[in-house]
């Protein structure tokens, strides 16, 4: 025990005084370390003499000068075999090796082996939790041997590893307990983990144990840890960045505190944006370009720092918008029934319209909020079989009608709640915005134009009519706490009014939808009560998709990309259809007033309107007959069951047994736009319907 103390105080003492000597970048992959020392075997069956003898002596006899360099005894068994072992550091060709026994006599050498066996190996690599592409807060380094020891006695060793600054300078250093390697003769496993600061540059791992003579750094494997730029998933190749916003470029390099530069250069080499700044001390770094005008010049990203350049080839600069939400955001095109799917696909690759899209839900803790999973793709007929639905329609209408390159970040994941995506305003909000955090966070370093949003059907178990003041709160939140995280309070958030759905009631979530596009500034919304999921197929052909997936995404998708040209890019063109706007009573006839009609109202089969209903004070609701105003923006209704019309309702109808037989309403707007379902009273909670 006091022998393995003075070992490890040894040891310790010269890791300190040669580790804090060492400069450089420095590096342990797989080493491998031999020892030298001579270890020797020597065995033989039978007797010895003809006269039995307890114990023979070894020596090792200098063969310049006659010198004895090691002398020892050995026990022989009872049967007259010996089997000694010992170790010998000297050079073998300078000695003679005798076996003498107790009379000092020489013994025979017939029938004997002598064999010189390798002491010891050690198989050693180092290791980083996020493999070494830069340090972070919380590292852990990861030392992992194999050792064998196939001769001798057990050995005391320790594991130590030591870290280094940009300058060279030991920073850390932490040395296991002591610990014993096993004569065995088999190899055995042992790791020794140390964190490492967040400052660090370079980390180097060691054994040293007596029979590495003090020195293993000497026999180890190293190079300089080499430059580097790192960029996240979102900068790279075919990627898409927002017009006329500074192009914000993010990573992590291998300098701390150091210069980072960016250039975008066209084909002939002109830069047409720059930017530069600092890296931090953990190597972390985000700076700002200028901005650049839309257009289908394709142009090459060079980031640069600690003497390494990091390029990004075929950048467009467009419009870029993020798709987020659940499933139906989520939904691909090639999950879409063949009838919607083959018209939408693309003949040739257009070039103009790009798409990150993630290949992969999962992300380690520590890259979570920094990294997505995926890559830019560029459209063709294969890729865009995997773009969101909604998302490939709404970009594809948006770049045919611009005319400059489009892009968009895929930001969607099925079956998830409001809370969910809620953006955090504190630590403490550990399960609300989850999804947020992971999938939406990576991406808020760029510069987008909106958001395209479709999600809620999660959370509309528990809506009544006049009782959504909830849905409508939680969704004005996250739309405001979007806005705040990406530092832009009149960001353009465009979403997605429900379809009908079998599975519950979804109109007041339709209701408190239409709310928050009337009351929360620089909103828009897509109408999709005509896109039901009508299939003539079976659900399952669909993977289950049916009731609450829609496959006809295309009016959707294209609905949300009207709304985006005319609140954001000022074009004048049709959005949402028509929208209640007021009501007007007269005796027994309640007039509606509609907004957002266009040249005049319709009907899309030339019959009366379908799916009004009146009410008196009672509350207890009628069918009602439906005539289109001659001004084109009214609707007449009377019933014959309410003589005193107090309230009215459009398309607020439910039945559970819907399955691929879903009501459509055929009140338009004059481009065929449909008319949102309404209530004129949504505060209050009607009586069952009659």
């Amino acid at each position: 025990m006091k022998r393995n103390k003075i070992f490890i105080l040894l040891m310790a003492c010269v890791c300190f005084l040669v580790l804090g000597t060492l400069c450089g970048y420095a590096k342990i992959d797989t080493v491998k370390i031999h020892e030298t020392t001579h270890n020797i075997h020597i065995h033989r069956d039978g007797g010895i003499t003809d006269n039995m003898v307890p114990e023979v002596t070894v020596l090792m006899q200098n063969l310049q000068d006659n010198s004895i360099g090691y002398l020892n005894q050995f026990p022989v068994a009872e049967d007259g075999r010996i089997d000694i072992k010992f170790k010998f550091e000297e050079d073998l060709s300078q000695y003679k090796l005798l076996i003498r026994d107790t009379d000092g006599l020489p013994l025979p050498f017939e029938n004997v082996q002598v064999t010189n066996q390798e002491k010891t190996t050690i198989s050693f690599q180092l290791e980083l939790d996020n493999k070494g592409l830069f340090i972070a807060e919380d590292e852990q380094a990861h030392a992992k041997l194999v050792l064998e020891n196939t001769f001798g006695d057990e050995e005391p060793y320790v594991l130590i590893l030591a870290m280094y600054d940009n300058r060279g300078c030991l920073t850390a250093c932490d040395i296991s307990d002591g610990r014993s390697m096993p004569y065995d003769g088999h190899a055995f496993e042992d790791a020794f983990s140390a964190p490492v600061p967040a400052y660090t540059h370079m980390v180097k791992a060691f054994c040293i144990s007596e029979v590495q003579k003090m020195a293993p750094y000497t026999k180890a494997k190293e190079w300089t840890f080499q430059g580097f730029v790192d960029l996240p998933n979102m900068i790279s190749d075919h990627m898409l960045v927002q017009a006329d916003e500074p192009i914000i470029v993010w990573g992590n390099t291998s300098i701390a505190e150091g210069p980072v530069t960016a250039e975008l250069l066209d084909a002939q080499g002109n830069i047409k944006s720059t930017g530069s700044g600092q890296s931090k001390i953990d190597g972390s770094f985000q700076l700002e370009m200028t901005p650049v005008h839309a257009g289908n010049t394709v142009y090459t990203l060079k980031v640069s720092a600690d003497g390494t350049e990091e390029v990004v080839e075929d950048v467009l600069v467009g419009e870029l918008w993020l798709l987020s939400g659940q499933s139906n955001m989520e939904m691909k095109v090639g999950e879409m029934h063949p009838t919607y799917k083959t018209p939408i696909l693309p003949e040739t690759t257009i070039n103009e319209v790009r798409y990150f899209r993630r290949t992969s839900s999962s992300i380690s803790s520590e890259m979570l909020g920094k990294e997505v999973v995926g890559q830019w793709v560029v459209a063709s007929a294969d890729r865009v079989k995997n773009f969101s639905a909604v998302g490939w329609c709404a970009l594809k209408e948006l770049h045919e009608q611009l005319g400059v390159p489009v892009g968009g970040l895929q930001a969607g994941f099925g079956g998830t709640q409001m809370y969910q995506w809620a953006a955090p305003t504190n630590r403490l909000q550990l399960e609300e915005g989850t999804h947020f955090q992971k999938y939406v966070r990576p991406f808020m370093p760029m510069n987008i134009k909106g958001v395209f949003w479709y999600q809620g059907e999660s959370d509309t178990r528990q809506l009544k009519f006049g009782n959504y003041d909830d849905f409508s709160n939680k969704f004005e939140n996250l739309i405001t706490g979007w806005r705040d995280a990406f530092a832009d309070k009149d960001m353009p958030f465009i979403f997605v009014q429900f379809p009908l759905w079998a599975d519950r009631d979804i109109v007041p979530g339709m209701l408190a939808q239409l709310d928050i596009y009337h009351s929360v500034p620089n909103t828009g919304m897509a109408l999709a009560i005509d896109c039901p999921p009508n299939m003539d197929y079976d659900s399952a052909d669909n993977g289950g998709m049916g009731s609450v997936h829609p496959s006809n995404k295309e009016p959707v998708g294209k609905r949300l990309a009207y709304n985006a040209l005319s609140m954001v890019y000022g074009k004048d063109i049709p959005t949402t259809g028509p929208l209640y706007l007021s009501h007007s009573i007269n005796a027994d006839v309640m007039t509606i007033t509609f907004s957002a009609t266009e040249n005049g109202l319709k009907t899309t089969d030339g019959a009366s309107p379908k799916y009004f209903e009146l009410a008196g004070a009672d509350g207890k609701y009628y069918a009602a007959e439906a005539v289109i105003g001659e001004d084109g923006k009214t609707v007449e209704l009377t019933s014959s069951n309410v003589a005193s019309p107090v309230y009215a309702r459009y398309f607020c109808v439910y039945d559970s047994t819907w399955t691929n037989n879903y009501p459509v309403g055929n009140l338009v707007s004059s481009s065929g736009l449909p008319t949102s379902p309404f209530i004129t009273n949504p505060k209050v909670a009607p009586k069952e319907h009659e």
